[in-house]
């Protein structure tokens, strides 16, 4: 189930980045990264963390370099994630088009890693 719900939360950000839609796409690109490290907690027999926020959900995998270096390259992206996730709804379109597609291509590669 969290596989769907990471691929499906990362097609509706592409879509909502294209269409403009700039705080959604951020929103849901955040919603997408969670479930696929949460899913990659779940594979690797971890307790999986009740919490929506990438940087503890990063640091909950710090041990494993290859998915912990995505997050050290790519840390605004993240950080702006986690904006996204916590105050999008009330500060709509904030968020530029390069953040945007920054943030796109950092899901891109975690996903590209734990997603076979």
């Amino acid at each position: 189930m969290l596989r769907e719900r990471a691929e499906f939360f990362y097609q509706l950000a592409r879509k909502e980045g294209t269409a403009g839609k700039r705080d959604s796409a951020l929103l849901h690109c955040a919603q997408a990264v969670q479930s696929v490290l949460k899913l990659y907690m779940a594979n690797l027999g971890r307790p999986v963390p009740d919490t929506f926020s990438i940087s503890y959900l990063f640091d909950s995998v710090k041990d494993r370099s290859e998915v912990y270096s995505i997050y050290e390259k790519e840390k605004r992206y993240f950080d702006l994630m986690d904006d996204a996730f916590y105050g999008c709804r009330q500060f709509p379109s904030r968020y530029s088009t390069e953040d945007v597609r920054g943030a796109l291509s950092a899901a891109e590669l975690l996903f590209n890693l734990i997603l076979p």
